[in-house]
């Protein structure tokens, strides 16, 4: 998947949570210092399982964005 998030040009930390319809946290990853207008990351999902997800960004700026992700 491909995701992005608008930073700002400032540098903040981002995290990805991918959860499952439980909402327990399945995978997560964290990059720091993000200084991009636009912060867009290619996200490898080929481990879960068939299903559907909710996908959320959040940076230290308190930008969140949440993306259904239905993976065949």
């Amino acid at each position: 998947i491909r995701l992005g998030l608008d930073v700002e040009n400032k540098p903040v930390d981002v995290t990805l949570n991918i959860y499952d319809l439980r909402g327990k946290v399945i995978q997560k990853q964290q990059w720091s210092s993000v200084s991009n207008a636009i912060f867009e990351k290619q996200i490898d999902v080929s481990r879960l399982s068939q299903g559907i997800y909710m996908v959320e960004l959040v940076s230290s700026n308190g930008s969140r964005e949440m993306h259904k992700l239905i993976k065949n």
